[in-house]
């Protein structure tokens, strides 16, 4: 027979979970600038992955409202300028069940969404070694 978790467990839970998304998306957007940054110099010729594209705002809005947690604390999302929606931050009840993160208007789901861009940045990376490399005449071949 399993013992359903306490009250006080549920909560530092929820709370760990929270923290943890809150590091995955600060990571993420920082993985996305890395991305865009490396098309931008060294592969034009490829593209933003869609899932990068679908989850962009949303992740670029989340990074900053968890990077300028104060702020949000104070219902500012820009300076000086109060909004109640910024806010909702701190509104996050179902996240442990659902694996979804919301913001304001914004929904990112951790199980589909974030995997999938994560997934598809990876390979993006992959992609771009494999064309420098081509272009400058290297293998890539690591069983040499």
């Amino acid at each position: 027979m399993q013992r359903e978790q306490g009250g006080l467990s549920a909560r530092q839970t929820h709370f760990a979970a929270i923290g943890t998304a809150e590091m995955a998306i600060i990571a993420l957007g920082r993985c996305y600038r890395m991305v865009e940054g490396l098309i931008e110099k060294f592969c034009p010729e490829l593209s933003i992955p869609d899932s990068v594209a679908r989850t962009s705002a949303a992740v670029r809005e989340m990074r900053n409202a968890f990077e300028h947690i104060d702020e949000r604390a104070e219902g500012k999302v820009r300076i000086g300028v109060f909004q109640p929606d910024a806010l909702t931050i701190f509104d996050q009840p179902d996240f442990v069940t659902s694996s979804t993160l919301r913001y304001r208007q914004y929904r990112l789901n951790f199980e589909a969404q974030v995997i999938e861009a994560l997934i598809d940045c990876r390979e993006l990376i992959v992609a771009a070694i494999e064309a420098r490399a081509k272009q400058r005449g290297e293998s890539t071949d690591t069983t040499e």
